[in-house]
This record gives C-alpha cells, structure tokens and sequence, in this order.
C-alpha cells in the first residue's frame, strides 16, 4: 500500500473520524502521515518489507509525488519481490538463492540492483541517465522524486533488468521438464 501512497486502513479511519469532527482535511492527513511515518520507522524488526524501508524513508515525500507511475518490473525492483534468487527460493520455486547470471550465492534486489555484473550495461545508463556516479539504495527514492526524467530512467532500467530476468526465469521452467525426463 506504500508503493501507491495509500495509509493503512485504521489511520485511514481515525482521518475520516478526524475530519467529521471538524478538524482541516489537510490537518488530518498531516496527524495520518505522521502516524504513518512512525510505524514505518517502528517496523524494522520485520523482514517483509525492509528493502522497501530502505528505499522509501519520507513517506510524504513519496504519497506527495507529482509524478511517476508505478509498472510491473518497477514495483518488483522497489520491493524485491519478482525474479530474485532468494525471493524464489523463500517461495519455494528455486532450489538455491544463487544468481543465474553470475557466481553470486544469494541473488536478492540489492544484488541485481548495484553488483551483479551481467546487468553492467544498464546499471551504466541508469546512471548517466539520472547523473549520477554511484548508485546506493539511500539515493535511490531522491532520484527518482528529482524529476520525470529521472523516475522514466529508473522504470527503463527495471523494464530492461527485471523483464531480462523474468524472460530467464521461464526459459529455466520449460526446460526443467525435458530435463527431468
């Protein structure tokens, strides 16, 4: 619910039953938004999530964007949930955590995002493209909220990443059978 800037539905609530009382719409969503943020912050003990917790840290920042949608692969890339060897391999659909495309032993969204060298190519034009030297998961929401160019380069390189990866995960499946038999 983060990823599309919707409060979870009990602050929700509380806003609604604020602003029926007579409080500012705006002043309501500001007391949610603050309520919002503690609990993100207060919720690091809890596995699901904490990629996303280490992109998104200023929940207004993020819900106020003026632009930027979010697409399939983008959303597997800010949440690390999609064609990652430990995400499949949690799941029960990959034996190991490993990286098909390189030697890595545990291929997760930080692997495939700022090491793995099979995605060398793109990671150089993601940076080119939103001018930076270095990528970081602490620059990687800024970059994105900086402009429309930079949040279009992002998605690029998640369509081109993730949908290589996709694309590699089925290719693995049609041929698991033949080897099977």
């Amino acid at each position: 619910m983060l990823l599309a800037g919707t409060p979870p539905v009990d602050l929700l609530a509380v806003e609604r039953k604020a602003t029926h009382g007579g409080l500012k719409i705006s002043e309501a969503r500001d007391a949610t938004m603050i309520q919002w943020q503690q609990r993100w912050e207060s919720a690091t003990e809890s596995e699901s999530g904490r990629w996303t917790q280490r992109l998104v840290d200023d929940l207004k920042q993020w819900c106020g964007r003026t632009h930027g949608d979010l697409s399939y692969h983008l959303t597997q890339l800010l949440t690390g949930h999609g064609c990652f060897g430990t995400y499949l391999h949690k799941i029960g659909k990959e034996a190991t955590p490993s990286c098909h495309h390189c030697e890595a032993a545990d291929d997760d969204v930080e692997h495939t995002l700022l090491h793995c060298p099979a995605w060398d190519a793109p990671r150089e034009a993601l940076k080119a493209a939103i001018g930076e030297e270095t990528l970081w998961s602490g620059m990687v929401m800024g970059s994105m909220l900086r402009d429309r160019g930079s949040w279009s380069a992002w998605e690029a390189f998640a369509a081109s990443v993730i949908g290589e990866k996709l694309q590699s995960e089925r290719e693995r499946r049609r041929q698991e059978p033949a080897s099977e038999s």
